[in-house]
C-alpha cells in the first residue's frame, strides 16, 4: 500500500494522496495534525504559484519539498492507517494503473478565489473562504525530515547533569527573566482557513485528551494526558489572534510542548476552550496516580530515567515518550515545567508551576517539588497542561 501512495505521488498526484490521508487519520490527532500540515503547505504553494510568485526552478524545488515530507510521512504511516487509506479509493492504485481523476482543479480554483478575497478583505474573509473538502485542522508548517531522526538525536544528547543550569530560574534569580509582552505578534505565515465544521474539529483538537481523576477527597475533574503541544498552541494562536512565541521554531517541532508561555499565556489558551489550569493539588493528586499511586517519588515510578526527560541539553522531546504514570498521565515529571492556577503564598502576582523541566536535575523532578514565577515570566522549560471540571 505505502507503494501505490508513493506512485500517485510520483505521478503528480499529490493534492489525491493528501486528501485520501487527511480522511484515513483523522482518529489518530498526531498524524492528521502532521497531514493537515502538509495540505496548509501544499495548498499555499499552489495558490502563490498560480499568482506568479515563484521562478520555475523555486516552483519547482518547493513542490519537490514537499513530496519528499509527504513520502517521508507515507514511510512512517502504520498498517492500520494504510488500511484506511485502501478503503479511502486509491486500493487500486499503482503502477499500471490511473488514478481516478481528481476534485481538486474546483478545489484549487476556489484557494485562488480565496487568496484574492484575503488581499482585498484581510483576515476575516480568509475565514469565510475555506474551501471545500475533508476536515483538517490547518497549521502553516513544512516537516521536512523525519521526526524521529530528531528525536534520536536529541536522545543523544540526554545527559545526567550536576545541577542546573541557573541560565533560566525565574523568580529564583533568572538572569534571562522575559516579561510578558516582549514578544511580537507575528504568528508563523499564512492563517488558517475556518468554516463551523473545520473550527468544531480545531477546538476538539486544542482540547486533546483529558483523563477524568475521582478521589475520596478532592472534587471529581479531568486533566491532559500530555502537555499542550506546539501544534496545539499555534493553532489557538491563529483562531484567536494570540501572538505566538516568537522564540519557538515550529519545524519539526509540533509534538513538541510549547514553551515560553506565560502564567497569562497559558489562561488565555484554557479560556479559548472552555477549559482551565489544574490547582496545585490537583496536579500532585494527578502526578502521584491518585488512589492508585504507589507512592512514587516522580510522577510514574522511582526511576527519574524512565518517567521524565530532565538533563537534556538541546531543548524538550516530543509528549508521550517515557512511561505514563499509574493514570495514564505522561511527562507529569520532566520535559517542561507546567503552571498550576494556584498563587504563590504571601507573593501577588506569581503563581506555582510543578514537575520540573528538560534541564532540571533530579531533585526537581520530585511530585512534592515546585516553582515560583511571575504570571509574565516565560522561558524555554515552562509550559502546561489542561484541566476541566
Amino acid at each position: 500500500m505505502k507503494e501505490r501512495l508513493k506512485y500517485l505521488v510520483a505521478k503528480g498526484n499529490t493534492e489525491t494522496v493528501i486528501e485520501t490521508l487527511l480522511s484515513a487519520t483523522r482518529e489518530d490527532p498526531r498524524a492528521f495534525n502532521e497531514i493537515a500540515i502538509l495540505s496548509n503547505r501544499f495548498a499555499q504553494h499552489i495558490r502563490d504559484a498560480r499568482m506568479g510568485m515563484y521562478a520555475p526552478a523555486e516552483q519547482n524545488r518547493g513542490l519537490a519539498q514537499i513530496n519528499n515530507s509527504l513520502l517521508d510521512f507515507i514511510d512512517r504511516l502504520d498498517e492500520a492507517t494504510l488500511a484506511k487509506a485502501a478503503l479511502e479509493g486509491v486500493k487500486d492504485s499503482g503502477p499500471g494503473h490511473e488514478p481516478a481523476k481528481s476534485r481538486g482543479s474546483n478545489k484549487l480554483l476556489f484557494m485562488i478565489v480565496g487568496a484574492l478575497l484575503i488581499a482585498i478583505t484581510g483576515f476575516f474573509a480568509l475565514k469565510a473562504a475555506y474551501r471545500e473538502g475533508p476536515d483538517r485542522s490547518e497549521i502553516d508548517n513544512i516537516i521536512d525530515q523525519d521526526a524521529g531522526q530528531e528525536e534520536a538525536k536529541r536522545e543523544q544528547e540526554h545527559a545526567d547533569l550536576p545541577g542546573p543550569s541557573g541560565k533560566e530560574q525565574g523568580a529564583s534569580g533568572s538572569t534571562s527573566e522575559k516579561k510578558e509582552g516582549a514578544h511580537p505578534d507575528v504568528p508563523p505565515p499564512n492563517p488558517v482557513d475556518e468554516k463551523e465544521k473545520g473550527r468544531k474539529n480545531s477546538l476538539a483538537y486544542l482540547v486533546g485528551n483529558t483523563q477524568r481523576i475521582e478521589g475520596a477527597n478532592i472534587e471529581p475533574y479531568s486533566i491532559g494526558v500530555y502537555e499542550v503541544t506546539v501544534g496545539q498552541y499555534w493553532l489557538f494562536c491563529e483562531t484567536a489572534g494570540h501572538p505566538f512565541p516568537k522564540e519557538v521554531d515550529t519545524t519539526n517541532a509540533m509534538a513538541l510542548p510549547i514553551t515560553y508561555v506565560s502564567w497569562n499565556d497559558a489562561m488565555a489558551y484554557c479560556g479559548h476552550i472552555n477549559a482551565r489550569l489544574p490547582t496545585v493539588e490537583e496536579w500532585e493528586f494527578a502526578a502521584s496516580g491518585g488512589e492508585k499511586g504507589q507512592g512514587s517519588l516522580y510522577s510514574g515510578g522511582n526511576d527519574a530515567g524512565s518517567v521524565a526527560w530532565s538533563g537534556l541539553r538541546s531543548g524538550p522531546m516530543p509528549v508521550g515518550k517515557k512511561q505514563k504514570n499509574e493514570l495514564s498521565l505522561y511527562d507529569m515529571s520532566g520535559n517542561v515545567r507546567e503552571w498550576c492556577s494556584s498563587p504563590a503564598e504571601g507573593k501577588p502576582g506569581y503563581y506555582k508551576a510543578k514537575g520540573g523541566g528538560w534541564k532540571s536535575y533530579k531533585a526537581e523532578l520530585e511530585i512534592k517539588e515546585d516553582a515560583v514565577y511571575e504570571a509574565g515570566f516565560r522561558n524555554s522549560s515552562l509550559g502546561f497542561r489542561i484541566a476541566r471540571d
